[in-house]
């Protein structure tokens, strides 16, 4: 997988005592940036993993700003309130049982429970990717990491967030074995 997955400091703990795999979508790059279109492509995000302009100021400080870490930035960032990420915020709340806005320290007591990944190995230059019925080819091409993934950690309980990637995973089930909704 060129996104490396979140995988939190008691996955195997798991949640609520059970190992569980969070799939989001698909990245957002919101900026203006003369090099969107190849983050926007699988090979292209590749050649700019350690060339991105937005993380231009921690090169030689932090080595973890690269594209490929954005799975860590995201819930790093979520967790210690320097992003408002609508989807974060209330899958967490959801999932923690509670309607306010969340401290660090729960956001951080799901998060370093799971592990989480984003389906898609690149990022969409705009808020909406077209539906797995409107374009399933890259959806199908992204399942074989997600296989590897869910081979890899063994998760007991896996959330899909978005219905694209949900229609994916059941269009593609005969690659996972043990595979129950």
């Amino acid at each position: 997988m060129f996104f490396e997955p979140r995988i939190g400091k008691y996955y195997t703990k798991g949640y609520n005592g059970y190992r569980t795999l969070v799939i989001g979508d698909y990245h957002v790059c919101l900026r203006d940036c003369p090099h969107k279109s190849k983050c926007c492509t699988t090979e292209g995000v590749k050649e700019m993993d350690m060339n991105c302009p937005c993380y231009a100021e921690y090169k030689g400080r932090d080595d973890r700003m690269c594209l490929h870490n954005s799975n860590h930035i995201e819930i790093e960032a979520f967790c210690n309130d320097e992003a408002g990420y609508p989807t974060y915020s209330t899958f967490t709340r959801y999932m923690v049982g509670k309607k306010r806005p969340l401290t660090t320290e729960e956001k951080y007591g799901f998060w370093d429970h799971v592990a989480f990944t984003n389906l898609m190995p690149y990022f969409v230059g705009q808020k909406i990717n077209p539906t797995y019925a409107e374009n399933p080819a890259p959806y199908d091409a992204a399942i074989r990491d997600i296989v590897s993934l869910i081979e890899e950690l063994d998760p007991q309980v896996v959330y899909v967030w978005s219905q694209s990637a949900c229609d994916a995973i059941l269009y593609n089930q005969n690659l996972l074995s043990g595979l129950s909704e």
